[in-house]
């Protein structure tokens, strides 16, 4: 088998089945936001009816609908973690086919108009890691750039750049963006964080936990440089040879 036919038959194994296990594992992060609303709003709605404004019958209903959102939220966490534990798996990962793949997804889902550029420069045309981990960790990267960086504008600029030397991935996620505040670039790796600015954006604050969560299980790297006004670079630098993750989410 020649090595173009090996790079195509590498590529298509990631079949339906895992793409529905990325689909899974996505689920924490994009379909909790909902549960968590509802929560919120029960916890308020049964505030409110204990302190004798609201029917004793109204009560009764608040407090199935807070049993049920808990049961569903631990449900899908539990449903998420399973999947992703089988998920997981280091496999090699054609770089140019990979990146391209997923930029043309995620561009086919943006509404606001993207100049996205997609460049490499690289001394192998693989890495052996986590395709999935992978592949989550730029969904959310482009979309901290698509909802933050470019909240109140009609669209932006996004630069990612791979760089391959000796068994070493390096990639970046450049936008022109709002940029972050000083004094919050510190929080941004916090578990539902956001910013006082993105306050009211759909999301639950998770996406850059989840990326550092996932690279330093590896012992991978992520870091952030922002000015405000001006826009946003992440940087990703991975070590193909590392041993396996230790998986704690």
């Amino acid at each position: 088998m020649n090595e173009k036919m090996k790079e195509l038959q590498a590529w298509h194994e990631i079949t339906e089945y895992q793409r529905i296990r990325i689909h899974f594992a996505q689920i924490r992060h994009d379909k909790g936001v909902p549960l968590r609303e509802i929560s919120r709003a029960t916890d308020k709605l049964i505030s409110i009816a204990e302190s004798g404004h609201i029917p004793d019958e109204i009560i009764g209903l608040a407090k199935i609908i807070e049993k049920n959102a808990y049961y569903l939220s631990s449900l899908i966490n539990d449903t998420a973690d399973e999947v992703w534990r089988n998920a997981d798996r280091r496999e090699r990962i054609y770089i140019k086919k990979f990146f391209n793949s997923i930029i043309d997804s995620w561009l086919s889902t943006c509404e606001k108009k993207i100049d996205l550029e997609l460049t490499f420069d690289l001394c192998d045309e693989y890495i052996k890691w986590y395709p999935i981990r992978l592949q989550r960790i730029m969904y959310n990267l482009l979309n901290n750039a698509y909802k933050h960086g470019f909240r109140g504008r009609d669209g932006g600029e996004v630069k990612v750049h791979c760089q391959t030397v000796v068994d070493e991935l390096s990639v970046t996620v450049e936008d022109n963006g709002n940029g972050i505040e000083p004094d919050f670039t510190r929080y941004i790796w916090d578990s539902h964080m956001r910013s006082r600015e993105s306050h009211y954006d759909d999301g639950s604050g998770m996406g850059l936990y989840i990326c550092k969560k996932l690279l330093k299980q590896t012992g991978d790297i992520i870091t952030c440089n922002s000015l405000l006004g001006k826009g946003t670079v992440f940087l990703i630098k991975i070590d193909s040879k590392r041993k396996e993750p230790r998986i704690n989410f």
